[in-house]
């Protein structure tokens, strides 16, 4: 039996609307626990406690958790840094659907990170986050069709990932789409750039809300 979640889903009709009622299990409630206290933990630079309670999180399949236990594998924080094991947890929070878990993975294998190089996994890792409008996967698959890597090179399918990202505010892709446009190369990768260190801005616009692990970024070198 699943222990990610086991629930009862019990559907009442009240006139024209419906009640809804979920109960969880114990080991998502656990879960969910320890993920709020790796969080107090972390916001509190206890790194050490954050990854003990976002490991035990990250073992009842709470997505969230995972993707944190993964940064902190690529950073050192709390744990020894470990690509292998950072690679494992973005696996595991990007099958569970998570964007930005995604993204990162597709850095992961076109870098070989932790992981065989593999472009294409690569590529199919961008599209995933992608598909979901996460701005620097538009841009990361836009760069992938316009230089060719994991996918055949296509400038016209660059130009609408760029175009994508760019409409989101991500000032790098406009940047991509502008240098595509006059036939250049030395195309920009917001991934690499965070990774390095980089300076680089992702703005949003009025009413589309913060990217939720905004605050967990930080420089992985």
């Amino acid at each position: 039996m699943a222990r990610i979640l086991i629930g009862i889903f019990l559907f009442v009709l009240i006139g024209t609307g419906a009640a809804f009622f979920f109960i969880a299990s114990p080991e998502y409630a656990e879960g969910k626990k320890a993920l709020v206290l790796g969080e107090e933990a972390y916001n509190k630079q206890q790194f050490e406690d954050a990854s003990r309670w976002f490991h035990e999180a990250a073992k009842e399949g709470e997505a969230r958790a995972q993707f944190l236990l993964a940064r902190m594998y690529s950073q050192g924080h709390g744990v020894e840094r470990n690509a292998r094991q950072a690679a494992h947890w973005y696996h595991m929070a990007a099958s569970h659907g998570l964007a930005r878990a995604q993204y990162q993975l597709g850095f992961f294998y076109e870098n070989g990170r932790g992981l065989n190089r593999d472009e294409v996994e690569a590529a199919h890792w961008y599209r995933r986050a992608a598909e979901q409008g996460y701005a620097p996967a538009l841009n990361a698959l836009g760069y992938m069709y316009a230089t060719g890597r994991g996918v055949a090179a296509d400038r016209k399918k660059a130009a609408h990932w760029f175009s994508e990202a760019a409409r989101q505010g991500l000032e790098m892709a406009g940047d991509n789409l502008n240098r595509l446009k006059r036939g250049g190369n030395g195309f920009g990768l917001l991934n690499m750039a965070i990774e390095h260190g980089a300076r680089t801005r992702l703005l949003t616009r009025p009413g589309s809300g913060a990217d939720p692990f905004d605050r967990y970024t930080k420089p992985l070198i």
